[in-house]
């Protein structure tokens, strides 16, 4: 790239930073969204070239700095890698501006929720989404108990709170004050994992901050608690969204912007096993990775959604990218949620192109 292009390119990032200042003085989600989409989608182009036959992994290797840092080394690419595939098997139309949260009970029913619009709804879905329950609360996360009744993460609330499904009562289940409740999930083994930040927390950490993933049993009782690694180093900014694997570890979108985020894997004995923060034919430069939700398959892939750059990334489940695929020619546009149907099958909730519209899509994705 020329010098006179570097510059170039450097005054109109100054300008959508400006921007973006401006939309998100505002404190209104609507605007920040909308400024980013503007933002995104007229921003310099960068050339990139095809993926190559072989990937940079990140190998630990034994001397102490070197386990610090680590180092990039060549590594092919596998046959499972190639033969990932990803196809759109049908489309609805639902009543929602954006699909923010989704939770399947099977291929047929399934919860979805908007935050802005402060609702529950359970619906049934056949040829077309029909709702058969509405609930006016405001959901940031949402996870199912093995009893099939679901555990909610609210806004402004510093409880995790029980919807007991079949009467559509909430109540307080367990407390976390003074800390406000983020990404919530329960496990195959029944145990809860909990995304907690302090109130009025911002991406600007302090030695007051207080941000961590907390392990609780299905009784309230807290088990283990991860803020910091083996190097006293902060693991999360602002642990949006939490899943779970195979194996038996904690899969966490760490935000740490407004439009920025990444993936951190932890074994149960706080360890760092992997990271994750894009792909450079889709990520590199200004092109941040902007991760909205994750969800793990049977057999350990990992799926995480871009909601900004349009793309899902498949990962195994030591963190090689399997593919990363930009869905935008599938008409999947702005992918917000994320789940696994009984069937195998991946659904995944969207924002509508226009945000204004109450007309998001819901897509069932076939996975092989």
């Amino acid at each position: 790239m020329s010098e006179k292009k570097i510059k170039d390119t450097k005054n109109i990032l100054n300008d959508k930073e400006l921007e973006f200042k401006r939309a998100k003085e505002s404190n209104r989600a609507d605007k920040i969204i909308k400024a980013i989409k503007e933002i995104s989608s007229n921003l310099p182009n960068i050339d990139f070239h095809q993926l190559p036959q072989e990937v940079s992994d990140f190998i630990p290797v034994d001397i102490i700095v070197s386990e610090l840092f680590g180092s990039l080394q060549s590594k092919s690419i596998t046959k499972e890698q190639s033969n990932i595939d990803l196809q759109v098997i049908k489309s609805y139309t639902t009543k929602l501006n954006y699909v923010h949260r989704l939770l399947t009970l099977n291929n047929k029913v399934a919860w979805i929720s908007n935050f802005e619009m402060t609702t529950l709804s359970k619906i049934n879905i056949d040829d077309k989404i029909r709702t058969v329950k509405n609930i006016s609360v405001q959901v940031y996360d949402m996870s199912l108990t093995a009893s099939k009744d679901m555990l909610l993460s609210l806004s402004g609330s510093t409880d995790v709170s029980l919807l007991t499904t079949k009467t559509g009562e909430i109540k307080p289940f367990l407390s976390v004050s003074p800390l406000i409740p983020l990404g919530i999930h329960v496990t195959k083994h029944n145990e809860i994992i909990l995304g907690v930040m302090e109130e009025g927390g911002t991406y600007n950490l302090t030695d007051k901050s207080c941000r961590k993933v907390i392990l609780f049993g299905m009784d309230g009782i807290q088990k283990q608690s991860y803020e910091y690694d083996k190097h006293k180093q902060r693991l999360f900014t602002v642990p949006i969204r939490i899943t779970s694997n195979v194996s038996n570890d904690i899969l966490v979108i760490n935000r740490t912007s407004d439009y920025d985020g990444r993936v951190v894997v932890l074994d149960r004995e706080r360890h760092v096993k992997w990271t994750y923060q894009g792909h450079p034919q889709v990520n590199s430069g200004n092109k941040l990775f902007n991760p909205q939700d994750i969800v793990t398959t049977s057999v350990g892939h990992v799926i995480v959604n871009d909601f900004i750059r349009q793309a899902f990334h498949v990962l195994s489940g030591e963190g090689n990218v399997l593919t990363c695929k930009v869905m935008e020619d599938m008409e999947i546009i702005y992918p917000w949620s994320l789940d696994i149907d009984t069937e195998g099958q991946l659904w995944v909730g969207c924002e509508s192109e226009d945000a204004k519209s109450c007309d998001a899509k819901l897509h069932t994705v076939k996975f092989s």
